[in-house]
Parts: C-alpha cells; structure tokens; sequence
C-alpha cells in the first residue's frame, strides 16, 4: 500500500515539475519589444511641414509600422526621398534616447499610399 502511495506522490511531483517547466520555458513572454512610439511622435514634431513634404497625413499604427498619406500630385520618388529623410531622423532620435546600439536594430516599416491614385504608394524599410 506505501509504494502505490510513493508512486502516485512520485508521478504528481513529476508532472508539477513539468508543469513549472512548461510554464517558465515555453509560456514564457519572449523579450518584450520596445515601444517606439513616443520617438515616433517626437520625430513626427521634428519632421517639420508634411504638406510640404508632400503627404497629408501620418498614422502611427503600430510601434513598427508607419503610414503616410500622400496628397498633391507628388512623384512617387520623391516622397520616397521624403521617407529616407524622415528614417534618417527617425534613427537619430532613437539613438538619442536610448545609446546602445544592439536596442537601436529594430526594423520599422514605413509606407505611403496616396488617396486618390492606388499605383501612388509604397514601402519603405527602415533601420
């Protein structure tokens, strides 16, 4: 009668140690992804005129992915010149804020649609 009670407090001492296992290895929450959001918005302040740079409006729609509303009768490369300046400045900031380079890798998509003519848009990756 003792050992079916040592083999059942065995098997359950078992299965909580794969249970903790489970939990801490695979249920884990992987590193969480920095927010860029706040960088995002101060770059936006910083990116001066959007009229002038030809787009209407921006949309922050995630803290990887941003859109631009082009208007106006732009060239497509010239808003994607638009892009680049705003990466550029997009990098610098978030080098500003946090220094170390291994944070700073995050890849954040930006794109452009325009309202009126579909074959006005595109993706722009940035680093």
């Amino acid at each position: 009668m003792q050992k079916k009670y040592w083999r059942i407090g065995a098997l359950v001492l078992l299965g909580g140690v794969f249970f903790i296992a489970y939990r801490l290895v695979i249920i884990a929450p992987q590193e969480t992804e920095e927010d860029n959001r706040q960088v995002i918005r101060e770059t936006i302040g910083a990116f001066g005129s959007l009229t002038a740079r030809g787009f209407d409006q921006v949309e922050i729609l995630s803290s990887r992915e941003i859109r631009f509303l082009a208007s106006g009768e732009q060239e497509a490369q010239e808003l994607e010149v638009s892009l680049q300046e705003f990466c550029a400045l997009l990098s610098k900031n978030r080098a500003g804020k946090d220094p170390a380079p291994e944070r700073n890798n995050t890849e954040i998509q930006l794109s452009y649609h325009h309202r009126q003519i579909p074959a006005i848009s595109g993706i722009y990756l940035c680093k």
